[in-house]
């Protein structure tokens, strides 16, 4: 550890391990989820017809619709639509870059430009939140928004330049468009902040008495021009209207990690470490905001498997501004011509090599889930009179070719608080929980089809329901995210005789 203290890299040196977590990104994000064909459609649909402010996408009538993530929309199908899903891929990775970027200048900022100790955190931090969370999804920006939220506010604790908070407003206006349900995230990160310009102690933890007043005039503007966007107070309110107890049951990134997974081992070990150093290798008074901050996402991570992408953003940076009395601070090394030589061969190994031979095998996979029967379906069946049922985030390459089934990956649309209509993701819940007879189900939808796989619960009683008949049957590869797991998973679809 003490010769890694003392070690001065050069800023080619840098650069050089800065491309680790730059080559997890771009291995990790060659993998799409299902949601980027509801999203593209989404798009497609308010640049053609506007902005939509009843559903669209499902067979449900009269359903209340916030595009939460509008502006993310818009652009997904912008760049699907001009160079498909190898454009959706290299912005992934850009947005991954600029994560990277501002991770650093965060840390060297706190750090007091500390350059190893800030390329280690940078490293740790990017990589992990690269390998389990980078996909072509609204995510991924507003992960942006809150790095980019968290330097501003570290760097007017540091420095007290006012003029910094301007970008505040601008960030909260970004986030209303481009992830209205995370909005609230930023005023959490602003509290935190704003609680420590209070002058007090106790126990270890401290805080500075700071102006207070630039914060509260901030806090205002984040707040007015946040009523800048096409859906109003619908926007603002979106996360706070979003809550039921079947979307932690339903979507998988909002259950509880498992220790027993994978994902879970991982999400449980990081909060471990990071409690295990702030309780035992640091021995000065810890300031209230990075306490808070810890605490808070510590919170988030145990209760949604999600919440770990926070307790990355937040709660892991200040470490380093603990341990920058262990680690030296060198002149600003400048990059010489012969420095090249090994710059660019970190760069063709680490970078471009890597992506040429992704695009050259093809390797930037799109799910199109159940796309055989749903293909099948559409050039046998007259699309115009189908009822197609498809349980939670199974459909929606099914919307994007022109179907309109019971419903798709977008959760809170379905939450009645949202919709104005009906509990359908409840509706979900109770059925595959043998609450609801299925029988009563089928008969108030009155479906001509449906898709069910082999985890579904109408999957066996659809088998000896003479009812229904087996109208097509295939075998999915079911893909995970984080480990390139694949295993095969049976569907049919089911018509009624």
């Amino acid at each position: 550890m003490k010769r890694f203290c003392s070690y001065h890299p050069a800023k080619w040196e840098a650069f050089a391990f800065l491309m680790i977590p730059i080559l997890v990104g771009i291995l990790s994000a060659t993998c799409f989820d299902n949601d980027i064909w509801f999203l593209v459609r989404t798009g497609e649909e308010i640049l053609v017809n506007g902005f939509p402010h009843v559903d669209f996408l499902t067979f449900h009538e009269n359903l209340t619709l916030v595009v939460q993530q509008w502006l993310v929309d818009v652009l997904f199908f912008f760049v699907y639509d001009i160079s498909g899903k190898n454009g959706l891929y290299f912005l992934t990775i850009f947005v991954n870059i600029y994560l990277i970027f501002i991770t650093y200048q965060l840390l060297m900022l706190v750090t007091d430009k500390k350059r190893n100790l800030s390329i280690l955190f940078t490293c740790i931090i990017t990589s992990i939140l690269a390998f389990f969370f980078l996909l072509p999804r609204p995510q991924i920006f507003s992960f942006a928004i809150l790095f980019t939220e968290l330097y501003v506010l570290e760097h007017y604790m540091k420095k007290k330049n006012t003029k910094i908070l301007y970008f505040l407003p601008l960030l909260s206006w970004l986030m209303i468009q481009l992830h209205a349900s995370l909005w609230p995230m930023l005023f959490c990160f602003w509290l935190v902040f704003f609680l420590n310009t209070f002058s007090f102690s106790v126990g270890r933890l401290s805080s500075t008495k700071k102006p207070q007043k630039p914060l509260l005039i901030i806090f205002l503007f984040m707040i007015l021009v946040a009523f800048i966007n096409p859906y109003g107070v619908d926007a603002i309110f979106y996360l706070f209207r979003s809550v039921s107890s079947s979307l932690y049951h339903i979507v998988p990134e909002m259950r509880i990690p498992d220790i027993h997974t994978f994902k879970g081992m991982v999400s449980y070990f990081c909060i471990f470490v990071v409690w295990l150093s702030y309780l035992i290798f640091i021995k000065s008074k810890i300031k209230i905001r990075h306490f808070l901050l810890l605490l808070g996402t510590t919170y988030l991570a145990i209760s949604s498997w999600r919440g770990l992408a926070f307790f990355l953003i937040a709660a892991v940076y200040p470490l380093a501004y603990y341990f920058r009395f262990n680690f030296y601070r060198i002149q600003d090394l400048s990059l010489s011509f012969h420095q090249f030589v090994p710059l660019l061969v970190a760069v063709l190994f680490l970078g471009i090599m890597p992506i040429c031979l992704i695009l050259s095998l093809d390797g930037v996979l799109m799910k199109y889930s159940m796309q055989e029967g749903i293909d099948y379906l559409l050039e046998t069946e007259d699309t115009t009179q189908v009822r197609l049922y498809c349980a939670y985030g199974e459909c929606t390459y099914a919307e994007y070719m022109g179907l309109k089934p019971y419903m798709d990956s977008r959760a809170e649309v379905f939450i009645k608080e949202n919709n104005q209509q009906a509990d359908i993701l409840d509706e979900v819940f109770y059925l595959q929980n043998h609450v609801l007879d299925y029988h009563e189900f089928l008969n108030k939808y009155q479906f001509t089809h449906l898709l069910v796989t082999e985890d579904d619960y109408l999957y066996q009683l659809l088998l000896h329901d003479s009812d229904y008949e087996v109208f097509f049957s295939g075998v999915e590869t079911k893909t995970t995210h984080s480990l390139q797991e694949k295993n095969l998973r049976h569907y049919i679809i089911f018509k009624k005789r």
